[in-house]
């Protein structure tokens, strides 16, 4: 090994004291003699620990990054909603329902679920109840005693 030959300035020593202190967090006086054996005490952060259940990206959030079970360094997909309306509507085909219209607070995308009831149509309903937007219009009868003759309640 060749000897190499480096000009020190009054501020070259303390400059490189104040630079272990920063990371060390020491604050105490530093000798020359004692600056090799304070760089190489200071940590590097080592390794990182082995997973055993790595997140994958569909488990961080959209756009955050983290580190995979590999030490690769990934991006995160998932989208979390937290804005839900609910909206009355009718489905044609299948009856009334209702939608429920979900937000993402993170990209702005909306989906919209159905919840379809089939048997939830007006004759099923009693007469002026409302439920998710269908008005019903089933018939209330009455059974007198006697003969029963079903008719229309009228009063």
């Amino acid at each position: 090994m060749a000897l190499e030959l480096v000009k020190l300035d009054s501020a070259t020593l303390p400059g490189i004291a104040d630079a272990i202190r920063a990371k060390t967090g020491d604050t105490a006086l530093m000798l020359p003699s004692e600056m090799a054996a304070a760089i190489a005490g200071i940590p590097t952060g080592g390794s990182l620990p082995a997973l055993t259940k790595p997140a994958a990206e569909s488990d961080v959030l959209a756009g955050k990054e983290y580190i995979d079970g590999n030490g690769n360094k990934k991006t995160g997909t998932l989208v979390v909603a937290d804005s839900i309306f609910v909206n009355e509507v009718y489905l044609e085909a299948i009856g009334v329902g209702a939608a429920v219209n979900v937000e993402s607070s993170v990209d702005g995308s909306n989906k919209d679920l159905t919840l379809p009831e089939p048997n939830l149509m007006p004759e099923n309903i009693k007469n002026g109840v409302m439920i998710y937007g269908c008005t019903g219009n089933a018939k209330i009868l009455r059974v007198e005693t006697g003969t029963i003759t079903p008719a229309e309640d009228t009063t």
